[in-house]
């Protein structure tokens, strides 16, 4: 079939099947309380559509119908590993939920996540994810999200505002891998923390304070690492990070996934040190590599999965409830659970 050499209109579609254009637009995109097509047009004029290459104006489409059937979504394309395996399930569960994703992709610029705000804004979508808002600027990020109905957000935003959430419950998630650490005898634990000074990253730092205070010890707060870190995935970096925690003598450390364990722990074998012998490991985010090496990484699984499947139920229900029903304002952590490797050794 002889490709179309421009876009093919309505009209066009009414001319070669000798029906009103208004007989065309019901048929392509039925309406109640419109006129009245038979069978045989109806038939009739999806067979010319289709072979004249005719494609629909999603955005006409939308300004009609005021369908909410495209969900806007909000990522820094530098997010940890577990927002970027929210993200997968989350474009997975919609689009069998008869939902799609228009996905707009920054890093650490407002001026960028504005613009796709305006965009989502202008296209009439309504219902919003947002994972970009952990930042420096996040108060003039969180107020560009007001004008939705139906903004939520994955992970717990810094405002004392209330904002619809879900999120890994990072203070119990953290508390729980601590204790197992203490547990195990670990006194000198080094947890590297972002320098960003986001909620998840405070909510940890209180149950590293909190895990020893319930065992009657006093918290080192020297080694808490806060500063600037770029991504653990080389070994020059590795090498700068190791210069600067050893010297500390830590007997564990607890890192941000399991690709940054992977490459500290190739750091540390070059100087001689073994794991788990010399020094437990810990990873914050579980992922398909933890039991993949040897030795198997102890990590927390934040359960991603679960995390995803609340949020696309929360954006299926505000997407597509009635007038009467009201929308789901939740501010929800997800717990996870620790999954034991072989990383960590009794001291």
């Amino acid at each position: 079939m002889k490709m179309p050499t421009k876009r093919t209109r309505l009209i066009d579609i009414a001319e070669a099947t000798g029906v009103s254009l208004m007989t065309v637009s019901q048929a392509l995109n039925p309406r109640p309380n419109s006129v009245r097509v038979s069978t045989h047009t109806r038939n009739k004029v999806l067979a010319a559509a289709k072979e004249m290459g005719y494609r629909p104006n999603l955005f006409a489409q939308r300004l009609v119908s005021r369908r909410t059937d495209i969900i806007g979504l909000v990522i820094d394309t530098e997010a940890s590993h577990i927002y970027k395996n929210i993200m997968a399930e989350v474009e997975r569960l919609t689009f069998e939920a008869g939902l799609r994703l228009q996905v707009g992709m920054v890093h650490d610029r407002f001026e960028a996540i504005k613009q796709y705000v305006d965009d989502f804004l202008g296209y009439g979508i309504e219902n919003v994810l947002c994972f970009a808002h952990s930042y420096e600027f996040s108060d003039q990020v969180l107020p560009l999200f007001d004008p939705f109905d139906d903004a939520l957000f994955i992970s717990q935003p810094s405002s004392d505002n209330r904002y619809a959430f879900v999120s890994p419950d990072y203070y119990h998630n953290f508390l729980e891998a601590m204790r197992y650490l203490l547990q195990l005898g670990h006194r000198r634990i080094i947890f590297v923390k972002s320098n960003y000074d986001t909620i998840d990253c405070r909510l940890r730092a209180k149950a590293y304070r909190d895990a020893h205070l319930e065992l009657g010890l006093l918290p080192d707060e020297t080694l808490i690492y806060s500063k600037p870190l770029p991504f653990l995935n080389a070994l020059p970096v590795v090498d700068r990070l190791l210069d600067e925690l050893l010297p500390q003598r830590p007997d564990a450390l607890i890192l941000g996934n399991d690709e940054a364990v992977i490459w500290t722990m190739k750091g540390l074998r070059q100087r001689g040190l073994r794991i788990p012998e010399d020094l437990s490991i810990l990873s914050m985010d579980f992922g398909s590599l933890s039991m993949g090496i040897t030795p198997e990484i102890t990590s927390i699984d934040n359960r991603h999965q679960e995390i995803a499947r609340r949020a696309v139920e929360v954006v299926c229900h505000n997407a597509k409830r009635g007038e009467q029903e009201g929308k789901w304002l939740v501010q929800e952590n997800i717990p996870g659970r620790l999954v034991l490797g072989n990383s960590c050794l009794k001291r």
